[in-house]
C-alpha cells in the first residue's frame, strides 16, 4: 500500500512540474511572431528577369618560372631533458642524502632518519638540509646529486567524510532491517 502511495505522489509531482520546463525555442524570445494573424497579406508581383551577359574570353596563362633549388634543412638541436625530481617512497627504499643522512620515512612533513646505531629519530627538514614544499612533500638532494621528492604521510582528519560514512551505514542498516 505504501508503494502505491509513493508512486502516486511521485507521478503527481512529475505532472505538476511538467509545465515548468522551458524548451530552447520558447526561451529565444519569439514574441514578435504571431501565428494566428487576422491580417491578409497581398502577394507581391514577381520581377522580370534580366538579360544574360555574354561570357568574356579567358586570359592567356602565364608560363611558370624555373623553381629555385630548395635549401638544405638544418639539423634541429637535440632537446634537453628537464631535470625532474625523482619521486621516492623512503619506506620501501631509504634515501641517502648528500650530507650522509639516511631518511627512512616522512611523517607530517618531518623526515624520520636512521641513526648510526639503527634507531630512528624524527627531525625538522631544515636540520638535514631538506626543504618542505607548499603541498607538504619534502625535497632533498640524494647521493647521486638529483633532487628527490618524499611524499607527505600521516593521518588527515576529515570529519565530514566520517559523518557521511556513518550516515550511510545507518541508512543501509535501516533499509535492510525493513526488508528482513
Amino acid at each position: 500500500m505504501k508503494k502505491i502511495a509513493l508512486l502516486t505522489l511521485f507521478s503527481t509531482a512529475l505532472l505538476v512540474s511538467a509545465p515548468l520546463v522551458s524548451f530552447a525555442d520558447e526561451a529565444t524570445g519569439s514574441s514578435g511572431v504571431n501565428v494566428l494573424a487576422d491580417d491578409v497579406v497581398d502577394p507581391v508581383e514577381p520581377t522580370h528577369p534580366t538579360t544574360p551577359v555574354d561570357p568574356v574570353d579567358p586570359v592567356d596563362p602565364v608560363d611558370p618560372t624555373e623553381p629555385t633549388e630548395p635549401s638544405k634543412p638544418t639539423e634541429p638541436s637535440k632537446p634537453t631533458v628537464p631535470n625532474k625530481p625523482v619521486d621516492t617512497n623512503p619506506i620501501e627504499n631509504p634515501v641517502n642524502t648528500d650530507t650522509g643522512v639516511v631518511i627512512v620515512a616522512v611523517e607530517d612533513s618531518k623526515p624520520i632518519i636512521q641513526l648510526a646505531d639503527g634507531t630512528t629519530k624524527k627531525v625538522e627538514a631544515k636540520e638535514i638540509g631538506a626543504d618542505v614544499q607548499k603541498d607538504g612533500t619534502v625535497t632533498v638532494k640524494g647521493l647521486d646529486g638529483k633532487m628527490k621528492v618524499l611524499p607527505k604521510t600521516g593521518e588527515t582528519e576529515n570529519i565530514a567524510l566520517s559523518v557521511l560514512g556513518s550516515l550511510m551505514v545507518l541508512g543501509s542498516a535501516f533499509i535492510f532491517k525493513k526488508i528482513i
